[in-house]
């Protein structure tokens, strides 16, 4: 599907995204849909079985057990099935762990991106007069309310 984003949305958002000092974090663009466990803090130390421990495991465990009843496994494939799933924690575990360090290292780079884009921003913001200022902040509320009527798809 082709998505066509009209001129004017797309000058607006390139507007805001240099023009607006965001709240931008990690989470925000990170394919792993939990905050970062460091949560910029000092580095420490998590099993990676937690890395990516979710409120609904509790929920998962549910459907685990509705799985279960309703192939109507015998014992002794549940007992292989738990095999085959301790097998797949222990080589999933590197990934999860090398999954880690490449999230910490983004959210590492993202900081350092929105700290240049703070900076630059302020830089410019002071070399506008009062009325350029008053006139910048009306653009920036211009585009929040064009960016809200964007459809979900586009964004």
């Amino acid at each position: 599907m082709k998505i066509v984003v009209s001129k004017k949305i797309f000058a607006s958002a390139f507007i805001i995204t240099l023009l607006s000092i965001g709240t931008m974090s990690c989470s925000a663009h990170c394919p792993i849909d939990q905050p970062c466990p460091n949560n910029g803090a000092l580095k420490q130390e998590i099993p990676p079985h937690q890395y990516f421990a979710h409120p609904q495991d509790k929920f998962q465990t549910e459907q685990k057990a509705e799985f279960e009843a309703r192939l109507n496994l015998t014992k002794k494939q549940q007992e292989k099935l738990e095999k085959i799933k301790a097998e797949e924690q222990k080589e999933l575990a590197p990934l999860k762990t090398e999954i880690q360090k490449t999230h910490d290292k983004l959210h590492e780079l993202m900081s350092k991106e929105q700290s240049i884009r703070q900076n630059s921003i302020k830089k410019f913001e002071s070399i506008l007069n009062k009325k350029q200022k008053a006139e910048l902040e009306k653009i920036k509320e211009e585009v929040q309310q064009e960016l809200k009527e964007v459809p979900n798809e586009i964004k």
